[in-house]
C-alpha cells in the first residue's frame, strides 16, 4: 500500500473547487429568490438567521469603509491573482498532505466562489447568514465564509497535529 489515500490529488482537487462554488452559488440564488427585492427582513430557523446583505468588503466586512477603487484592486485583482496562485499551486504539487491540502482548497473554492459572486454582482457579494445565540450574534455571512473559516481550521490542524497525523506516512523502504 502507498500514500495514494494519504494525499490529495488533482481530481479531488477539482471535485473540491467545484462543489465548493457550486453550493455556495446555489444558496446565493435561494437567498435571492427569498428576498427578492434583496429587502432586510429577518427569517429565523432556531439560532440560524436569514437576512439577505451585500457586501463590497471582505470577511465580515472588513474593508467595506475603502474606496471603490481601493477594494477593486484589492478585493478583485488581487483576490484573483492570489487564488490563481494558490490553485495553479495544487493541481500541479505532488505530494500535498490531505488534511493540509483539503484546508488549501477549501479556502481556494470559498475564495473563488465570492470572487466569482463579486466579479457578476459590480464588487458586492451576497451575504445572508447570521448565527445568534441569546445577545452573541455573528456578522452576516455566506456558505463561502463558512468554507474559508473551515479551511483554516484544516490547515491549523494540520499544523499542530503530530507529523504522523498530519501527513502520509514515508514509503516503505525497497
Amino acid at each position: 500500500m502507498g500514500t495514494r489515500n494519504h494525499v490529495l490529488n488533482k481530481w479531488l482537487v477539482v471535485f473540491l473547487l467545484l462543489t465548493t462554488m457550486g453550493c455556495d452559488q446555489v444558496t446565493k440564488q435561494v437567498a435571492r429568490s427569498i428576498f427578492p427585492n434583496r429587502e432586510r427582513r429577518v427569517t429565523s430557523i432556531g439560532v440560524v438567521h436569514f437576512r439577505y446583505a451585500e457586501n463590497p468588503g471582505g470577511l465580515m466586512g472588513i474593508g467595506e469603509d475603502l474606496p471603490e477603487s481601493v477594494r477593486f484592486w484589492v478585493l478583485t485583482v488581487a483576490t484573483g491573482i492570489g487564488l490563481g496562485v494558490l490553485i495553479s499551486f495544487l493541481l500541479h504539487q505532488r505530494g500535498i498532505p490531505l488534511l493540509q491540502g483539503s484546508g488549501l482548497v477549501l479556502l481556494a473554492g470559498g475564495g473563488a466562489s465570492n470572487l466569482l459572486d463579486r466579479l457578476l454582482n459590480e464588487g458586492r457579494v451576497v451575504d445572508f447568514m447570521v448565527v445568534r445565540v441569546g445577545e452573541l450574534q455573528t456578522g452576516v455571512f455566506n456558505v463561502a465564509d463558512v468554507v474559508i473559516i473551515s479551511g483554516f481550521v484544516l490547515i491549523l490542524a494540520s499544523l499542530l497535529l503530530p507529523p504522523r497525523m498530519a501527513s502520509p506516512p514515508p514509503p516503505p523502504a525497497p
